[in-house]
């Protein structure tokens, strides 16, 4: 770490003598040419489905840029998520993460919602997200919106705690070829191409292929964690416009990943027990979206989208488990200035998922095969109390689901801002997590080492919408032209809470069989602050910072104040351009200790160096964790996977233009 701290200096000492010495730094540049790095002065459309400035925006929202995703040096979605505040991301081992906003983290973190351009990744058979076949190339990503809080009256059920919108590039923004390849000792190798181009004036498009190795990790005793991932994936997006009112825009993508796994399984007879046995997942599958937006006026416009998606999972539990998937989603909304001082939003959607799988001794589901839809229907209005200062928003979302019937999500917003500058604002919502089929017709056996028994967790029919009431308040200042602060503070009250709730052993054959039933009797809250800082104090400087304080309390039988998620996170980085066309990009976490699952506090480092020797060409080294070897981010609740550490990463990577 003292060699380190020396080269920074020494780089810094460097930089300083070189920049006052150079004429091929444009210092005369207007910084407001780079503004668009603070906060306020971006432009957002998840919090409202419209586009809108940051500061005129009544909820807690960030958003990652393509600037700041491609100077993260990151190869992955969940990396990339690390630098927004109150969201919390512990890497469970090379191919799993476990993400979540305020609180309740789990590999399937069901209280949050994901999207790619609109299209959900949630699925509704575990209640989460499976990162490790969602490899969207971030060259290709325009900007990431990360909403904190309930966002269910706009988006819908399981946007409890917020919601996570990955937005690409449009196709004529990607013209031309982009070629990219890297690797290193744990990011062993990757590789992607893309081409933009154009069929007449109207029509743009873009294809692309790309595909990955990642290496194996260690467990926490030094052993191989056979946690390997390996994938492919390619895909086009289009976009037709035939008129000046009318854009059709079209994409899809197909993928094929294999992902290493290590558990123990059960067995129902002697032994009772395979420990770490290495049975690696291959996921592939394939989706199609189309987009149809109409502009009547400048106040009055509609969007109609459809996706189709298909997934089948095959996994090796002693015998074959394979689960297929089939979703199919249409949505539509429109958007008018009814009266002068209303902006009203509403809209309808529909949902089809298509579930089959077989049986295994360790997990199954009751029946193997399901058809749920989903029925909804939206409305938001903006009002503007007084003009450009005082505005209310008042929404609600009904929704009609398989499990639980009939969902009301209401929400109610005010935002006051006196100038341009300073914006405070305040939220009361309401939103439900609705079951899924694990909460509901699950069959999962865990074992027991050393014993001949099993503990089987089944799904409870009867199992309802966990809710929330979600209150927030939020400031936001740009005191400078380079300079802003937002800060947020929240209390959210849980109800319906999922619990596994234990029964008693009873003999089944050979083994003993422990039941466990996931009921409704947990309840609990959580509260806590949220800060973001950004600064740029020189054209060839930028810095951002970040701390998230969270207090986490679950109430089952007696109040039970240990923490589930880390309770303090710091997170900083910075973007220096040099002389000679170099960046140099270092950013430092904090995580604070995980008490519930025996997790250290850590602090890693990354750092990013990159070389453009020409406009059209960039070479860049990416270093991961670097203040130690490894380090522990997630453990596993059930004791079925190793605890795994995330090891140092160092890799190379080239980037070709034209």
């Amino acid at each position: 770490m003292d060699n380190l701290k020396i080269a920074v200096f020494v780089c810094s000492a460097l930089f300083t003598a070189q920049l006052q010495a150079t004429t091929e730094v444009d210092l005369d540049k207007s910084l407001h040419d780079d503004l668009a790095f603070l906060q306020a002065e971006k432009y957002v459309y998840s919090a409202g489905k419209k586009m809108q400035r940051v500061n005129d925006v009544s909820a807690a929202i960030f958003v990652i840029s393509q600037e700041d995703i491609h100077r993260s040096g990151a190869t992955t979605v969940p990396d990339v998520l690390r630098m927004a505040p109150g969201l919390e991301v512990a890497q469970i081992n090379a191919n799993k993460w476990a993400i979540t906003i305020r609180g309740f983290n789990d590999q399937f973190s069901s209280k949050l919602l994901v999207m790619i351009d609109g299209r959900t990744l949630y699925t509704p058979v575990f209640s989460g997200v499976y990162w490790h076949r969602e490899d969207t190339p971030l060259e290709d990503i325009d900007r990431i919106e990360v909403i904190r809080g309930a966002c269910a009256a706009m988006w819908g059920a399981n946007a409890a705690n917020g919601v996570i919108n990955i937005i690409t590039k449009k196709a004529k923004d990607t013209q031309g070829a982009l070629l990219t390849i890297g690797g290193g000792n744990q990011e062993q190798a990757f590789a992607s191409a893309r081409y933009g181009g154009k069929l007449g004036e109207d029509f743009d498009y873009r294809l692309y292929g790309k595909g990955f190795k990642r290496n194996n990790n260690l467990t926490v005793n030094q052993q191989n964690a056979h946690d390997d991932w390996e994938g492919y994936q390619g895909g086009f997006k289009s976009e037709w416009r035939p008129n000046q009112q009318d854009t059709v825009s079209t994409q899809g993508d197909i993928y094929r990943v294999r992902s290493g796994d290590m558990e123990n399984y059960p067995l129902p007879s002697a032994p009772f027990l395979l420990q770490n046995q290495d049975t690696p997942t291959h996921h592939s599958g394939g989706n199609i979206q189309s987009r149809w937006q109409h502009k009547f006026s400048e106040t009055s416009e509609t969007a109609l989208q459809f996706y189709y998606k298909q997934d089948d999972n095959k996994s090796q539990f002693v015998t074959p488990y394979i689960q297929h998937s089939k979703t199919l989603d249409i949505d539509f909304q429109h958007r008018f200035n009814g009266l002068k001082q209303h902006d009203i939003i509403w809209g309808l959607n529909y949902r089809y998922f298509n579930f089959d799988s077989n049986e295994s001794f360790k997990l199954s589901f009751s029946p193997t095969k399901r058809n749920l839809q989903l029925f909804t229907g939206f409305l938001q209005d903006d009002i503007s109390l007084l003009e450009n200062e005082l505005k209310l928003t008042i929404g609600s979302r009904l929704e009609h689901n398989d499990f639980s019937g009939f969902e009301v999500q209401p929400n109610i917003r005010l935002l006051w801002t006196p100038n341009k500058e300073h914006s405070i604002w305040g939220a009361v919502s309401r939103a439900v997590r609705t079951p899924s089929l694990t909460d509901t017709g699950t069959r999962f056996r865990l074992t027991v080492p050393g014993l001949p028994a099993a503990v089987l967790v089944s799904g409870n029919p009867a199992f309802k919408s966990e809710s929330v009431l979600d209150y927030e308040v939020g400031y936001r200042a740009q005191f400078f032209s380079n300079f802003s602060l937002d800060v947020t503070g929240f209390y959210n009250k849980y109800h319906r809470l999922r619990l596994a709730q234990i029964g008693n052993p009873y003999p089944n054959g050979t083994y003993l069989e422990i039941p466990v039933q996931y009921t409704n009797n947990a309840k609990g809250e959580t509260m806590g602050i949220e800060l973001t800082t950004q600064w740029q104090p020189a054209t060839w400087l930028k810095m951002q910072a970040s701390y998230s304080l969270l207090k986490e309390n679950v109430v089952v039988l007696i109040p039970n104040s240990g923490r589930r998620s880390p309770h303090q996170r710091f997170h900083f980085k910075a973007n220096l351009n040099l002389p000679f066309n170099i960046e140099i990009d270092p950013m430092v976490r904090y995580v604070d200790t995980d008490v519930t699952h025996n997790i250290p506090h850590y602090v890693a480092f990354d750092l990013r160096a990159a070389w453009k020797p020409t406009k059209n060409m960039e070479l860049s080294v990416v270093g991961q964790n670097l203040f130690d070897n490894a380090h522990l981010e997630y453990d596993d609740e059930a004791f079925e996977m190793p605890r795994t550490e995330i090891q140092r990463s160092i890799f190379g990577k080239l980037s070709i233009w034209f």
